[in-house]
């Protein structure tokens, strides 16, 4: 798979995002039947033992698909998420068959406009929850929390029809009021930002092949496959 340029425009929605500001000139990975972004091993280690917030910028092209998928075949012990997939949102995270899957109905401005989509756990309320733009979706009470683990793949985009940019994960719980001021910001360094394990822009401007850098000061590069 190769950087695609992608274009932040069309957003359907009433009170539409302020995308971030290159975005009229990015890059994004875009995702099809097999391309990837594949995460290093040792980023099992970083998801999910505790509070989290994950987000990104998503742009979905089609109905029914994995849209946006970051996991692995594990129904015990998974991270991951369709958007959407059979009329659904799915957001996975520890072991699916006792607390840890979130389900609802999708929204018919979710597809081909960019979104900016965030997940959480959070430990102190015992909630999971979905934000769109900024704005709280959709939440329900009761979590289960990922094993740290580095023997297996984390993939985000595969068999998505989508393109995806400002891919973040920070472990900690990130304000409605924080996630509204940081979305239309592109992390060109986010080095220092407290709790920002790892941040791919993915919209990589200017560069070519393969690697996703990470801002964060973490050095969790990832690749394109």
């Amino acid at each position: 798979m190769s950087l695609r340029r992608a274009f932040f425009a069309g957003l359907a929605l009433a009170q539409a995002p302020v995308v971030p500001i290159e975005a009229d000139v990015a890059w994004s990975p875009a995702f099809t039947q097999n391309g990837a972004i594949l995460a290093p091993a040792r980023i099992g280690e970083v998801l999910g033992t505790s509070s989290y917030t994950f987000e990104c910028w998503l742009y979905t092209t089609f109905q029914d698909g994995f849209s946006w998928v970051g996991g692995y075949d594990d129904v015990r012990n998974r991270f991951s998420s369709h958007i959407p997939f059979q009329g659904r949102i799915y957001f996975d995270s520890g072991d699916i068959t006792n607390g840890g899957r979130m389900e609802f109905g999708y929204f018919a401005q979710l597809i081909q406009t960019w979104n900016h989509i965030a997940v959480q756990v959070d430990t102190a309320t015992n909630q999971m929850r979905f934000y769109l733009n900024g704005e709280l979706y959709y939440q329900q009470t009761g979590i289960s929390l990922r094993l740290p683990t580095n023997d297996v793949p984390f993939v985000f985009g595969y068999q998505g029809q989508s393109y995806l940019s400002e891919i973040r994960y920070w472990d900690l719980i990130r304000t409605p009021q924080q996630l509204k001021a940081d979305m239309a910001i592109s992390y060109g360094n986010g080095v220092g930002r407290t709790g920002l394990r790892f941040c791919w822009r993915g919209n990589e401007t200017g560069e070519t092949g393969t690697l996703v850098r990470d801002r964060s000061g973490n050095n969790l590069h990832a690749l394109l496959n």
